[in-house]
């Protein structure tokens, strides 16, 4: 093998290399510079105060929780009562010796009874210890799993969206199947923190769009200016000269038109119909 053929070989071997290497390992990455490609997405701390939001879970609503549960005791429990009556009571007295005179007494009372009561009492033994503080106390717990949860899938997710960057896929497949994978866990965090994540990313996405785009129409006028002084102008074509023409041929003289002849005189001694000398008439006009 000459040396011509190993200098194709070896250029053709560098090709596929170039070739087969992914786009993003071409591209030299630097921390600052992956981190700013996400500086559009809330931070990890927004996104637990969401969803401690959300799930009302939040410290200071465990601490008033707790404090309201232990002076519960110091409230009192109302009840009352309230009745009414009627009643219709008729007696007769009969004397036992002479039953046959009838009733010695007759007797009818009617009446109607109104009350009502109100009682008021109060658990004193739970400003020591109250059950329902436990109660609260536990949801300390609920507050820990979420703000947990929210952050496993937030690092989950970065950490694939930059692996996506540094090592993009090789084929279609493995792409779509990332790709899916950000989405799902995307709407996990949407769904943890009532669909903070999608409204924030939209929201940083449309600041950034306007921020980019010209607010007046000076601004327009200077980067047209400046576009235009980047295009060199273009130089005219040289125009060839006209070639000389014929020579311009004289003006024609104008023509005198011929003078209209006189009408010839009639002859002397001519007369009219009249009988008068035609030559007359004419000199006397």
């Amino acid at each position: 093998m000459n040396r011509a053929t190993k200098g194709a070989a070896g250029a053709l071997a560098l090709a596929l290399l170039l070739t087969a290497t992914p786009a993003g390992a071409q591209k030299k990455w630097t921390e600052k510079s992956i981190i700013a490609k996400f500086a559009h997405e809330p931070s990890v701390q927004q996104v637990q105060q969401k969803a401690i939001r959300y799930y009302q879970v939040h410290p200071d609503r465990i601490r008033s929780l707790r404090l309201t549960a232990r002076l519960k005791a110091l409230m009192p429990s109302i009840s009352g009562k309230f009745s009414n009556g009627i009643y219709h009571v008729n007696r007769g007295m009969v004397d036992a010796i002479y039953r046959t005179l009838g009733n010695k007494e007759d007797e009818s009372v009617a009446g109607d009874n109104l009350g009502f009561s109100v009682s008021a009492s109060w658990n004193l033994d739970r400003l020591v210890f109250n059950a329902e503080v436990l109660d609260v106390q536990s949801l300390i717990g609920i507050l820990d799993g979420v703000v947990r949860e929210v952050t496993t899938i937030y690092y989950i997710r970065r950490r694939l969206q930059i692996n996506m960057i540094l090592r993009p896929p090789t084929d279609l497949a493995a792409s779509i199947s990332q790709r899916i994978r950000v989405e799902e866990l995307t709407g996990l965090l949407d769904a943890m923190t009532g669909g903070f994540m999608t409204s924030s990313v939209k929201a940083a996405k449309k600041r950034q769009r306007k921020a980019a785009m010209p607010h007046n129409g000076g601004t327009l006028r200077q980067a047209s200016d400046v576009k235009a002084a980047a295009v060199p102008a273009a130089v005219p074509a040289a125009v060839p000269a006209a070639k000389p023409g014929p020579a311009p041929t004289p003006a024609a003289k104008p023509t005198a038109a011929p003078a209209a002849k006189p009408a010839p005189a009639p002859a002397p001694g001519k007369k009219a119909a009249d009988g008068t000398d035609l030559a007359m008439r004419k000199a006397g006009k």
